[in-house]
């Protein structure tokens, strides 16, 4: 394949937005059946920078954030999860992390080819099995158990000020690009919103 035929997408996403593992099961769908040559890049776009490190309790986060118009919007994803086979039970999370550390995991797996399948394994986790991502340890062992990568490696780097001033400054990039919510794309450098637009431009593209 011609180095003009290689496409390039960059995701914005963030670990806590149920919308960003409905859309990696599109995405990769997508990519499955269309069968391009896709350099893709993930990149941090934290919903809440100002949470503090060991996050929040999640109703309570919840409600504070949404009011009355929490558990509603809640029920509305879980609704589209049964659609898809993803069986989200919000009344069974207990922390809302903050996502520094699991963007950083992230960045780690980049290094051994699993971005993408480290940022489906903590959006499973921390939505299906109420684990707390925030926490370098739960990274650590999510990374070996989940995808055989060196989890001490990973540890003693979450340990250290490894790449969080790059996360910090990839997020501060997402701001100036006008990125408004997650998941959104950049394909080919076109900004697009929602998976949906990526998967029609995508196909004419390819076509």
């Amino acid at each position: 394949m011609n180095t003009e035929d290689v496409v390039e997408i960059e995701v914005f996403y963030d670990l806590v937005c149920p919308f960003c593992l409905i859309g990696k099961m599109e995405f990769d769908a997508a990519l499955v059946s269309l069968g391009p040559e896709v350099h893709v890049r993930w990149s941090p776009f934290v919903l809440d920078p100002q949470l503090p490190e060991g996050g929040l309790a999640f109703q309570a986060y919840h409600a504070m954030k949404y009011g009355p118009r929490a558990r509603p919007m809640q029920q509305h994803v879980e609704r589209i999860g049964q659609r898809m086979g993803i069986p989200f039970d919000f009344l069974k999370l207990s922390r809302y992390p903050q996502t520094l550390n699991g963007h950083r995991a992230v960045r780690f797996a980049a290094e051994h080819g699993q971005a993408g399948d480290m940022v489906e394994v903590l959006l499973r986790a921390y939505f299906l099995e109420d684990q707390d991502i925030g926490r370098p340890e739960v990274l650590a062992e999510l990374a070996q158990s989940r995808l055989g990568l060196p989890g001490q490696v990973l540890a003693q780097r979450l340990a250290s000020d490894w790449q969080r001033n790059e996360v910090l400054a990839d997020q501060r990039r997402a701001v100036r690009l006008e990125v408004r919510s997650v998941p959104s794309y950049r394909l080919n450098g076109r900004y697009i919103e929602h998976t949906d637009d990526l998967v029609t431009v995508l196909s004419g593209a390819l076509t």
